[in-house]
Protein backbone atom coordinates (compact mmCIF):
# COMPACT_ATOMS: atom_id res chain seq x y z
CA UNK A 1 0.00 0.00 0.00
CA UNK A 2 1.54 3.46 -1.58
CA UNK A 3 1.33 6.54 1.21
CA UNK A 4 0.94 9.61 0.00
CA UNK A 5 2.76 12.71 1.34
CA UNK A 6 1.92 16.06 1.35
CA UNK A 7 2.51 17.57 -2.09
CA UNK A 8 4.54 21.58 -1.99
CA UNK A 9 0.72 23.44 -2.77
CA UNK A 10 -1.06 21.37 -0.05
CA UNK A 11 1.69 22.55 2.11
CA UNK A 12 2.00 26.03 1.05
CA UNK A 13 -1.85 25.89 1.61
CA UNK A 14 -2.03 24.82 5.12
CA UNK A 15 0.91 27.48 6.13
CA UNK A 16 -1.57 29.85 3.80
CA UNK A 17 -4.43 29.23 6.13
CA UNK A 18 -2.62 29.35 9.80
CA UNK A 19 -1.47 32.59 8.33
CA UNK A 20 -4.62 33.78 7.92
CA UNK A 21 -5.64 33.15 11.17
CA UNK A 22 -2.54 34.45 12.85
CA UNK A 23 -3.55 37.89 11.05
CA UNK A 24 -7.44 37.86 12.38
CA UNK A 25 -6.38 36.19 16.04
CA UNK A 26 -3.60 39.08 16.46
CA UNK A 27 -5.88 41.93 15.30
CA UNK A 28 -8.39 41.14 17.15
CA UNK A 29 -6.06 41.32 20.33
CA UNK A 30 -4.46 44.56 19.53
CA UNK A 31 -7.71 46.08 18.64
CA UNK A 32 -9.16 44.73 22.07
CA UNK A 33 -6.22 46.37 23.73
CA UNK A 34 -6.75 49.50 22.22
CA UNK A 35 -10.51 49.42 23.47
CA UNK A 36 -9.34 48.41 27.10
CA UNK A 37 -6.47 51.09 27.12
CA UNK A 38 -8.82 54.04 26.24
CA UNK A 39 -11.53 52.42 28.39
CA UNK A 40 -8.80 53.21 31.33
CA UNK A 41 -7.51 56.66 30.14
CA UNK A 42 -11.08 57.86 30.18
CA UNK A 43 -11.90 56.55 33.94
CA UNK A 44 -8.70 58.09 35.02
CA UNK A 45 -9.45 61.49 33.19
CA UNK A 46 -12.68 61.29 34.74
CA UNK A 47 -11.70 60.77 38.32
CA UNK A 48 -8.96 63.75 37.98
CA UNK A 49 -11.08 65.94 36.79
CA UNK A 50 -13.54 65.20 39.42
CA UNK A 51 -10.87 64.94 41.86
CA UNK A 52 -9.92 68.93 40.98
CA UNK A 53 -13.90 69.83 41.40
CA UNK A 54 -14.10 68.23 44.77
CA UNK A 55 -10.73 69.91 45.90
CA UNK A 56 -12.58 73.41 44.85
CA UNK A 57 -16.06 72.56 46.42
CA UNK A 58 -14.25 71.18 49.77
CA UNK A 59 -11.99 74.21 50.17
CA UNK A 60 -13.01 76.70 53.03
CA UNK A 61 -12.51 79.47 50.47
CA UNK A 62 -13.90 78.11 47.42
CA UNK A 63 -9.90 78.20 46.09
CA UNK A 64 -9.17 75.85 43.32
CA UNK A 65 -5.77 73.99 43.85
CA UNK A 66 -2.24 75.46 43.13
CA UNK A 67 -1.93 77.08 39.92
CA UNK A 68 -5.50 77.07 38.73
CA UNK A 69 -6.14 79.62 41.30
CA UNK A 70 -4.08 82.33 39.97
CA UNK A 71 -6.18 82.29 36.38
CA UNK A 72 -9.56 82.04 38.26
CA UNK A 73 -8.66 85.48 40.32
CA UNK A 74 -7.50 86.65 37.05
CA UNK A 75 -10.57 85.35 35.16
CA UNK A 76 -8.27 84.16 32.57
CA UNK A 77 -9.26 81.12 30.06
CA UNK A 78 -5.99 78.59 29.71
CA UNK A 79 -4.44 75.65 29.26
CA UNK A 80 -1.87 74.75 32.35
CA UNK A 81 1.65 74.57 31.18
CA UNK A 82 2.51 70.93 31.36
CA UNK A 83 4.84 71.34 35.08
CA UNK A 84 1.50 73.36 36.49
CA UNK A 85 -0.87 70.80 35.43
CA UNK A 86 1.08 67.72 37.37
CA UNK A 87 1.79 70.46 40.19
CA UNK A 88 -2.16 70.29 40.48
CA UNK A 89 -2.37 66.53 40.26
CA UNK A 90 -0.08 66.31 42.77
CA UNK A 91 -1.57 68.56 45.36
CA UNK A 92 -4.79 66.30 44.62
CA UNK A 93 -2.90 62.93 45.37
CA UNK A 94 -0.90 64.71 48.40
CA UNK A 95 -4.74 65.44 50.03
CA UNK A 96 -6.05 62.52 49.19
CA UNK A 97 -3.36 60.00 50.92
CA UNK A 98 -2.81 63.12 54.01
CA UNK A 99 0.29 64.11 53.00
CA UNK A 100 -1.19 67.57 52.93
CA UNK A 101 -3.62 69.36 55.76
CA UNK A 102 -6.61 68.54 55.41
CA UNK A 103 -6.65 65.87 54.19
CA UNK A 104 -9.64 65.34 51.97
CA UNK A 105 -11.14 62.47 50.14
CA UNK A 106 -10.50 63.29 46.46
CA UNK A 107 -9.67 60.23 44.45
CA UNK A 108 -8.46 56.70 45.25
CA UNK A 109 -4.89 57.23 43.67
CA UNK A 110 -4.17 53.28 43.61
CA UNK A 111 -6.01 53.37 40.09
CA UNK A 112 -3.86 56.23 38.49
CA UNK A 113 -1.00 55.97 36.24
CA UNK A 114 2.33 57.61 36.58
CA UNK A 115 6.12 58.00 35.67
CA UNK A 116 8.89 60.07 36.08
CA UNK A 117 8.29 63.49 36.23
CA UNK A 118 11.39 63.96 33.31
CA UNK A 119 9.71 61.26 31.38
CA UNK A 120 8.96 62.43 27.75
CA UNK A 121 5.84 61.61 26.59
CA UNK A 122 5.94 58.38 24.37
CA UNK A 123 9.24 57.76 25.94
CA UNK A 124 8.88 55.87 28.98
CA UNK A 125 6.52 53.05 29.71
CA UNK A 126 5.32 54.07 33.07
CA UNK A 127 3.81 51.89 35.84
CA UNK A 128 0.66 51.71 38.22
CA UNK A 129 0.73 54.11 41.38
CA UNK A 130 1.10 51.18 43.96
CA UNK A 131 4.28 49.70 42.55
CA UNK A 132 5.46 53.42 42.06
CA UNK A 133 4.66 53.73 45.90
CA UNK A 134 6.02 50.88 46.77
CA UNK A 135 9.28 50.34 44.73
CA UNK A 136 10.27 47.31 42.80
CA UNK A 137 13.11 45.94 44.57
CA UNK A 138 16.14 46.78 42.74
CA UNK A 139 15.40 47.92 39.72
CA UNK A 140 12.75 50.14 40.74
CA UNK A 141 13.59 52.26 43.73
CA UNK A 142 10.36 53.99 45.58
CA UNK A 143 8.83 57.10 43.74
CA UNK A 144 7.45 60.44 45.91
CA UNK A 145 4.52 61.82 44.87
CA UNK A 146 5.78 65.29 44.02
CA UNK A 147 8.12 63.08 41.57
CA UNK A 148 5.71 61.46 39.93
CA UNK A 149 3.74 63.03 36.50
CA UNK A 150 -0.15 61.75 35.90
CA UNK A 151 -1.04 60.03 32.52
CA UNK A 152 -1.82 56.88 30.49
CA UNK A 153 -0.86 54.45 28.13
CA UNK A 154 -1.10 55.61 24.85
CA UNK A 155 -3.54 53.28 23.05
CA UNK A 156 -1.20 52.14 20.54
CA UNK A 157 2.59 51.74 21.78
CA UNK A 158 1.51 52.02 25.41
CA UNK A 159 3.78 54.37 26.00
CA UNK A 160 2.98 57.32 29.15
CA UNK A 161 1.46 60.22 28.06
CA UNK A 162 0.66 63.40 30.55
CA UNK A 163 -3.16 64.78 30.81
CA UNK A 164 -3.63 67.96 30.94
CA UNK A 165 -5.55 70.51 32.33
CA UNK A 166 -8.09 73.88 31.22
CA UNK A 167 -8.97 75.82 33.02
CA UNK A 168 -12.45 77.62 31.70
CA UNK A 169 -13.34 80.97 33.08
CA UNK A 170 -16.83 81.98 32.05
CA UNK A 171 -17.60 78.87 33.95
CA UNK A 172 -15.43 78.87 36.59
CA UNK A 173 -14.76 75.37 35.75
CA UNK A 174 -11.66 72.69 35.11
CA UNK A 175 -11.14 69.85 32.41
CA UNK A 176 -9.02 67.33 31.99
CA UNK A 177 -7.55 66.46 28.77
CA UNK A 178 -5.46 63.62 26.96
CA UNK A 179 -5.23 66.01 23.70
CA UNK A 180 -2.47 67.56 23.28
CA UNK A 181 -1.34 71.28 23.73
CA UNK A 182 -1.83 72.42 20.22
CA UNK A 183 -5.89 70.69 20.05
CA UNK A 184 -6.81 72.70 22.96
CA UNK A 185 -5.59 76.02 21.78
CA UNK A 186 -6.11 75.93 18.52
CA UNK A 187 -9.40 74.80 16.33
CA UNK A 188 -7.02 71.68 15.51
CA UNK A 189 -3.43 70.19 15.99
CA UNK A 190 -1.61 70.56 12.71
CA UNK A 191 0.61 68.44 13.49
CA UNK A 192 0.05 65.07 12.02
CA UNK A 193 2.19 63.11 14.36
CA UNK A 194 1.42 64.32 17.46
CA UNK A 195 1.66 61.30 19.37
CA UNK A 196 -1.39 62.06 22.09
CA UNK A 197 -4.24 62.19 19.62
CA UNK A 198 -3.38 60.94 16.08
CA UNK A 199 -3.60 57.04 15.22
CA UNK A 200 0.21 56.97 14.31
CA UNK A 201 1.24 57.45 17.37
CA UNK A 202 4.72 56.70 18.33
Amino acid sequence: MNRRGFTIVELMMVIGVIAVLMTIVTTSAMSSMRGSREKRRDAMRIALESAIATYQAQNSEGKWPGPIESLAENAESAVLSESDAQKVFQIIVQHSMGQASPRMQLIDPNGLFVAPSGVQDGKGSGRSFPDARNGDGRRRQKMPVANMAFGYQGTVTGKFHRFNIVYHAQTDSVSVSHHCHDCLTTTGCSNGNCPKCHANEK
